[in-house]
């Protein structure tokens, strides 16, 4: 702490050539001396206190015959930083609204004043009165909700900061607010993890629960193809939660749940998919082909429903018509056909084909009707004639494209004509194709079937199916589109960084799923924690402005594309912090101290050679006294417009330093360099009654008067210059200090 006293009111005949200073401590009883040297100035600095322990001293003077009695103690002061008022909080935002009720938020003050702020006070009016009104005196949130308002008027808020000292400034007020309901489009607050597809084990239970938001509340409907789910499920809504509840699920639970919500103010869906893992369905459309007169060909398509996982193996078992029971031909088919060997000539049979999979051996399905082996071939008579009835191959297309979820089979039936029978093949994108456990054909002598099992965005492209016969060739290409959910946006780029938004923008995806995208969804994270929280998750456009940033914090965002099949892979972008888009201010130039007295200095600067990109509001003074190393604000709770001021309450004698900053919107920039130390006296008056006394050809001689006003200070010496007439300088005569006033 720093301790001041006044000159004695009498010297004592001598000058003073230092003071003593002594402190004690409270509960102590010896004093102890503070300073080891004399202190020449009216002011010193003691340190090597303890923290909350109360002190007091005493001075004494001291000149050529000794020391003085010493001072009355001062009063007890505690060992303690300065404390004060605390800045008040930025701006408020408005982030609800009803007709009664008006929500706010804000952030901390930047200055606390040197004492933990406790908590802040909340005040506002209505715009055609001129009387605050208290909405809360002490809250230790940084969020309220002002009720009772009129509905329909219009209100501003401000929020005052609130530490030990006392009550802050008021902050800027609130944009008008009208107490009014606010439209808030629906929204789903459901994360990428819960958009994934939800795996369930048969005969297990499963609840979706999404989370949601909107003003008013939205009307929630869930929808699921061909199932009534008021009867198969319980659905249970409040105003910000809705869950479906489906008990001892099985594989026909399996498929996409659609979930929308829909309010004046807009309509949005959500889509989650579930897969319950069971054992496959039976097979589709299964038959006999191929027949001869000792074998079959027992053909079929994959189940409709695989159970979850992809059927791997089929069994093929076999009966004849006078029998009842099932004979297993093989248990370990991975194609959808069979060739059934050592069969009996005009012998009727049934097949039965069951699917497997990791899950276990499905519902088998079996032939409609009995398959009788015989030898279909009728050869012609050699001897006769045969007429040349050759055709070139015909493609009769159903349709030159085609369309299918993904997960679903894909299958193209082509009808052809041709004699002799021709040869078919197909190929994708230039690639011929083989049958392998996911691709399947099936051809006959008037079609070919190809059939894709489980199909994924890869089997999107163009197929070509190519007959060929003795008579010539011809080719015809479909297109194919996966109807998938799409990839993923391009890289995403930041248009605009500003202290409480930042705008983004991105390309589309470069497959959009086969459908159009219906919207994006924009999530942020503070890169201090790992949680992502959702911006919108119904964006339309490839751009955004995401708001309510807190200053200086580090954020990365990530955007993913939704169509109405799935959300796609999110992108992430780089951290980019939340910030203006100019910097601080640099330092004032040319700081000096343009007058000083005993009880004030005005000290004066110029604007900084850079404002950082945004005008100057204002400037901070601080000063010290050259003996100690804290710096105190001359301008306590407010900013100094001009380049000028007038520091008051200075003691006199003491030495000072002075420093300014300047400050714009981005925040205080460096302060300048400090001044030289001035004392706090009243200038010398000049000298008095000068007069030549004798001239010779080479000298004058000069006397003058004392000042009538030396400032506070004796007078050290005098120096005396001369210059020529009519435009010469003035040069020094002497080089040291003259004591007389003769020269």
């Amino acid at each position: 702490m720093t301790i001041c006293w006044k000159r004695p009111e009498s010297d004592g005949g001598s000058s003073i050539s230092g003071y003593v200073i002594e402190k004690r401590e409270k509960s102590g009883l010896r004093w102890v001396q503070v300073n080891t040297k004399p202190v020449n100035d009216l002011r010193v600095k003691a340190s090597n206190l303890c923290e909350g322990c109360e002190y007091e001293y005493r001075v004494y003077a001291e000149n050529v015959a000794g020391l003085s009695p010493p001072s009355i103690p001062c009063k007890l002061t505690k060992a303690e930083d300065p404390q004060f008022l605390p800045s008040p909080p930025a701006k408020p935002k408005v982030i609800d609204s009803t007709k009664t009720s008006v929500t706010l938020s804000w952030n901390k003050p930047l200055f606390d004043g040197g004492a933990a702020v406790t908590g802040y006070c909340v005040e506002y009016k209505r715009t055609d009165e001129e009387d605050w009104c208290v909405g809360v005196s002490n809250t230790e949130n940084t969020e309220f909700t002002v009720v009772g308002l009129t509905s329909g008027a219009e209100y501003v808020f401000v929020v005052k900061s609130i530490n030990k000292i006392g009550v802050s400034e008021p902050s800027l007020p609130t944009d008008p607010q009208a107490a009014e309901d606010r439209e808030e489009e629906p929204q789903f607050n459901i994360s990428n993890e819960m958009r994934k597809t939800l795996l369930v084990k048969d005969g297990s239970s499963f609840t979706l629960t999404v989370p949601f938001r909107g003003k008013p509340v939205p009307n929630v409907m869930w929808d699921k193809a061909d199932v009534d789910l008021r009867v198969r499920a319980s659905i249970h809504t409040t105003d910000t939660v809705t869950s479906i509840t489906v008990e001892q699920a099985t594989r026909d639970d399996s498929g996409k749940y659609t979930v929308t919500l829909q309010n004046v103010a807009g309509k949005v869906t959500c889509t989650l998919n579930v897969r319950v893992l069971d054992s496959p369905g039976p097979p589709c459309r299964v038959g006999v082909k191929d027949v001869t007169k000792s074998s079959a060909t027992v053909a079929w398509d994959t189940p409709e429903n695989e159970g979850g996982a992809a059927v791997t193996n089929y069994l093929v078992d076999i009966r004849e018509v006078s029998n009842k029971g099932w004979t297993r031909v093989t248990d370990s088919c991975p194609r959808l056909t069979y060739r059934v060997s050592d069969l009996q000539e005009g012998g009727v049979y049934y097949f039965r084909v069951t699917g497997e999979n990791q899950y276990g051996i499905g519902l088998p399905a079996e032939t409609k009707h009995g398959a009788m082996i015989t030898d279909k071939s009728d050869p012609k008579p050699l001897a006769k004639p045969v007429k040349d009835d050759t055709i070139e191959p015909i493609i009769d297309l159903l349709s030159n494209s085609y369309s299918v979820k993904a997960g679903d089979d894909l299958k193209i039936d082509v009808p052809f004509k041709g004699r002799p029978e021709p040869e078919v093949s197909w190929k994708k994108d230039g690639v011929e194709l083989k049958e392998t456990t996911k691709v399947s054909f099936l051809t006959s002598n008037n079609s070919s079937k190809i059939t894709i099992r489980n199909t994924t965005r890869e089997e999107s492209g163009n197929y070509e199916i190519t007959l060929t016969n003795t008579v010539g060739r011809k080719s015809a290409i479909i297109a194919v589109t996966i109807l998938d959910k799409p990839g993923p946006p391009g890289a995403i780029k930041v248009d605009e960084v500003n202290a409480d938004y930042i705008s983004l923008s991105w390309d589309p995806p470069l497959y959009d799923g086969g459908c159009p995208i219906s919207n994006y969804v924009v999530e942020k994270r503070d890169t201090t924690t790992t949680t992502w929280k959702t911006v919108s998750a119904t964006v339309a456009r490839t751009s955004i402005k995401v708001p309510r940033l807190t200053q200086g914090t580090e954020y990365q965002f990530r955007i993913a594309a939704e169509n109405r099949y799935g959300v796609s892979r999110a992108v992430e972008s780089a951290s980019v912090v939340a910030q203006y888009p100019f910097e601080t201010p640099g330092p004032p130039t040319t700081l000096h101290v343009a007058q000083a007295t005993k009880s004030f200095m005005l000290v004066t600067w110029n604007e900084p050679a850079s404002d950082g990109g945004s005008p100057i509001i204002g400037y901070h003074l601080e000063m010290k006294d050259y003996s100690s190393i804290r710096w105190t604000k001359t301008n306590r709770g407010r900013l100094i417009a001009e380049t000028e001021f007038k520091v008051n309450g200075v003691e006199e004698s003491l030495q000072y330093e002075f420093r300014v900053s300047a400050e714009n919107i981005a925040g205080v920039g460096p302060y300048s360099k400090a001044t030289e130390p001035i004392a706090a006296r009243d200038p010398c008056d000049p000298p008095a009654n000068l007069t030549v006394t004798d001239i010779t050809r080479t000298s004058i001689s000069l006397t003058w008067s004392k000042p009538e006003n030396d400032g506070g200070a004796k007078v050290t010496g005098y120096i005396v210059e001369h210059r020529e007439l009519p435009d010469g300088c003035w040069l020094k005569c002497n080089f040291t200090n003259l004591q007389e006033t003769c020269y």
